[in-house]
């Protein structure tokens, strides 16, 4: 038997109590709904979010903090299942049994039954006409070009000292990733769930071996900074590690990823110029 209550977000699947975001619990009633049956993505977005348009992503997203919430609840009966091309289906292992919204502890009494169901859909559309607020998200994806003979030698050095520099920052969750090819940039990015992206190149330049080093927005690969530097130059290299971390720590910091569907369509929101302000050194 699976409960809601829809006050405090709450849904209680047999003895377990599972509390969700909102958004995430307003998504959970919808797939409730349909229990073992697809929800196309166009009726989650419309039904869950209202007037507020969003991306196939930003679904993508709230569907994985949903499931996070499940299985950290190790709830075995009750899981969300992606159908390609479809939607999303809530498979619930019930013996077929309905699901009822209850305030846990409760008994609502029969003659109070109107004005409290009258409630709830008032708190559940408005819920349902908030602005999507994003998830916080502190993954920085490491890409090295480790296709070139520079990252034998020198190159691997630093390589090493910047994943020693973002992983010694509490801010970051940093993450080694190999880059693939065939895959977009954007695309992979999405896989490894990335809140910014780090990319180094190395090349040659009259015989002098240079790396540039990016750091990147996921979803548009938009470059909010690179520099451009001489690998032999110990104390210029040492400076932009240290430089980049505080640059990615202030990106983190200020809220402003991952982007809402507004700046993601307008390169000139001033989200943009936010972004590479913070992503370059403090005067």
């Amino acid at each position: 038997m699976i409960s809601l209550d829809p006050i405090h977000h709450k849904i209680v699947i047999g003895s377990d109590v599972v509390e969700l975001q909102p958004l995430t619990f307003t998504l959970f009633a919808k797939l409730l709904e349909h229990k073992n049956e697809v929800v196309s993505i166009a009726v989650l977005t419309d039904e869950v979010w209202g007037n507020v348009t969003v991306s196939p992503d930003t679904l993508k997203q709230r569907i994985f903090l949903l499931r996070k919430a499940l299985e950290e609840a190790r709830i075995e009966d009750c899981f969300v299942q992606s159908v390609r091309g479809q939607g999303y289906r809530l498979v619930v292992h019930d013996g077929g049994q309905a699901y009822k919204n209850v305030i846990p502890g409760r008994r609502i009494l029969v003659a109070f039954g109107l004005v409290a169901a009258l409630s709830v859909i008032a708190i559940y559309v408005w819920q349902a006409r908030q602005p999507y607020d994003p998830p916080p998200n502190s993954r920085v994806v490491f890409w090295p070009d480790s296709a070139t003979e520079f990252t034998l030698g020198e190159g691997a050095k630093w390589e090493q000292m910047w994943m020693i520099e973002l992983s010694s920052s509490d801010k970051i969750i940093f993450v080694a990733a190999k880059r693939e090819p065939e895959q977009s940039l954007t695309y992979q990015a999405r896989q490894t769930r990335a809140a910014l992206i780090s990319i180094w190149t190395f090349f040659e330049s009259d015989g002098q071996p240079m790396v540039r080093m990016q750091l990147l927005e996921p979803k548009t690969a938009s470059t909010l900074r690179s520099d451009l530097v001489a690998m032999d130059d110990a104390a210029e290299m040492a400076r932009l590690l240290t430089a980049q971390t505080a640059a990615v720590e202030r990106i983190l910091e200020s809220g402003a990823l991952p982007l809402t569907a507004t700046p993601l369509n307008n390169d000139d929101h001033p989200t943009w110029a936010r972004l590479r302000n913070l992503a370059s050194d403090p005067d």
